[in-house]
C-alpha cells in the first residue's frame, strides 16, 4: 500500500469508527461536512499529494460576502494575521473559504487530519459571528 493509500485509509477508518459521514468522489479526495456551534455545514475537501506526505484541507460553504467584498477583504486580511493555523480566502463571487496545508505521517494521518479539521471548526466558530456582522451589519 502506498503512503497516499495508507493516509486515505487511516482517515476513512477513523471516520468509520467515529460515525462521521463522508463521500469519496472519483478524484481521490475525501469530503466531510461538519458543523460547529456557530458555523453550520462546512464542507471540507481533503486532498492528498501523490506522495502521501502532505494534505490540503479546503473548507467551503462558510459564508459569502457577495457585494460587500471591500469589507470582506479587510476582515479576511485581519483574520489571516490573527490565526496562523488557518488561511482565509475570498474566492469566486465573494465566497469565504478556509485552507489548511500540513505535513502528515501515513500511520497517524487520520488523527492528524481530524485534529486539523477540529481546529479549523473551532476557529470558524470563534470568528463566524464577526463575519456575519460584516456581511449583515
Amino acid at each position: 500500500m502506498s503512503n497516499l493509500e495508507e493516509c486515505k485509509a487511516s482517515l476513512i477508518a477513523l471516520l468509520n469508527a467515529t460515525g462521521i459521514k463522508y463521500d469519496l468522489p472519483e478524484d481521490g479526495k475525501v469530503i466531510i461536512v461538519i458543523s460547529g456551534d456557530n458555523v453550520k455545514g462546512v464542507k471540507y475537501i481533503v486532498s492528498f499529494d501523490e506522495s502521501g506526505s502532505t494534505v490540503n484541507i479546503t473548507g467551503l460553504d462558510i459564508a459569502s460576502f457577495g457585494d460587500k467584498l471591500a469589507q470582506g477583504f479587510v476582515t479576511v486580511n485581519r483574520l489571516n494575521l490573527e490565526y496562523r493555523w488557518i488561511k482565509f480566502v475570498i474566492h469566486g463571487d465573494g465566497d469565504l473559504i478556509s485552507l489548511v496545508d500540513a505535513v502528515i505521517e501515513p500511520g497517524t494521518a487520520g488523527e492528524e487530519i481530524m485534529q486539523l479539521i477540529g481546529r479549523n471548526v473551532h476557529i470558524l466558530d470563534e470568528v463566524y459571528p464577526e463575519i456575519m456582522k460584516e456581511i449583515w451589519g
